[in-house]
């Protein structure tokens, strides 16, 4: 089973979730409200993680996917 969890930038948890949808929701709103980047990690058959930044974009962390 994946599970999704939200730090902010610094490392600092704020949570987690098992629903995808509602991760990255939650990290573009975190991120806009704050003002801060927040990292989403994805935890299943391998790790995965994407930044969500304030402005809107997110970034992969991952190689090897566009």
């Amino acid at each position: 089973m994946e599970q999704y969890t939200l730090r902010y930038d610094g490392g600092s948890y704020i949570g987690k979730t098992p629903i995808c949808d509602q991760a990255r929701g939650a990290a573009r709103g975190y991120a806009r409200s704050t003002g801060l980047s927040i990292i989403v990690t994805r935890y299943g058959s391998d790790v995965r993680a994407v930044v969500f930044h304030p402005d809107g974009t997110y970034t992969r962390l991952w190689a090897g996917e566009r």
